[in-house]
């Protein structure tokens, strides 16, 4: 229900956080869009956008002046990979386009006092162990549309369960691998990164999925 939706964003975004971060969102795109028309203006912080970047053009030109801040992943590049790993082999037809129409919405990036974004893209891509081949492909992609764009290069690939068809992926990124992708970044001339440690490779980045403290934040009103 998008009243619902709409007195949800409002109680999150004058709860005291920086931002309303919409996480994989985009099977909800059309409630999110009908929600935040209704209540945007009221909003005291950015809305986030937070993405894997497999979704439709025109669903996110349906958020064009809702959302402030994307936030997408960039994935894949090898059909025959994103296959593999997401079931999907035109990941990379889909999500090229789809962050292109992002940063047609969000072309300039705005922080506020303390650096914190408010407005604009941050493209992320993670990279795979034994694939930095294909994660070198991607920096070549990104940097064809705009080196100027913000890219965040993850490192923190984690062995969460080991995976008998894919062990290639039973391994944690060695260090070489993720300095020669850096080292390319910098090489197709994509200026504006955030890099991390190989060793924010832990646990730490999975999620609990102990939902009920947000349950009770959101829904405690609705249902007094």
């Amino acid at each position: 229900d998008d009243n619902q939706l709409a007195y949800l964003l409002q109680k999150v975004a004058n709860s005291g956080v920086h931002n309303v971060n919409l996480v994989t969102p985009q099977h909800y795109s059309d409630v999110i869009a009908r929600a935040l028309s209704k209540v945007k203006h009221k909003l005291p912080v950015p809305v986030v956008y937070n993405t894997n970047s497999y979704e439709s053009v025109g669903a996110l030109s349906n958020l064009d002046g809702l959302i402030d801040v994307y936030l997408p992943d960039f994935k894949f590049v090898d059909s025959s990979l994103s296959q593999q790993l997401c079931g999907a082999a035109n990941y990379f037809d889909v999500a090229s386009k789809a962050v292109c129409e992002m940063l047609r919405q969000q072309p300039i990036n705005t922080f506020d006092a303390n650096g914190i974004l408010q407005r604009g893209v941050i493209v992320r891509h993670l990279v795979i162990p034994g694939q930095t081949e294909d994660s070198k492909r991607v920096l070549d992609f990104l940097a064809s549309v705009d080196k100027q764009m913000l890219v965040s290069v993850m490192s923190q690939f984690f062995v969460a369960q080991y995976d008998n068809d894919y062990p290639f992926l039973n391994r944690k990124l060695t260090q070489r691998e993720y300095d020669n992708v850096v080292d390319y970044f910098f090489n197709v001339g994509l200026v504006n990164g955030y890099m991390q440690d190989v060793s924010s490779a832990t646990e730490d980045y999975l999620p609990t999925f102990d939902t009920q403290h947000v349950l009770d934040f959101l829904y405690g009103e609705i249902t007094k």
